[in-house]
């Protein structure tokens, strides 16, 4: 025995274990963005060219709670709220 506590041990084991088949981040073949709020389709192509551009082969998957324009953006951006209102 080597003097160590069992439950350092086991600790150390189930460490060895599960570090085997813990896949790295960047060696996930999925990359899921969500935007909360809206997304235009601009940014969804600047996306699109940062992870082509990284010479990543993920699969990207791209969410939004909504696809927005320019305009609406802008118009988001300078519409006063009631609730903003003194």
């Amino acid at each position: 025995m080597t003097g160590e506590a069992p439950d350092c041990i086991l600790l150390r084991l189930m460490n060895t274990f599960s570090s085997r088949f813990r896949m790295h981040p960047r060696e996930n073949p999925e990359l899921w963005v969500f935007v909360t709020g809206g997304i235009t389709a601009d940014e969804v192509a600047s996306i699109r060219q940062v992870i082509t551009e990284s010479s990543s082969s993920c699969r990207l998957v791209i969410g939004a709670t909504k696809l927005t324009s320019p305009e609406e953006t802008l118009k988001s951006l300078f519409v006063k709220s009631p609730l903003l209102t003194c």
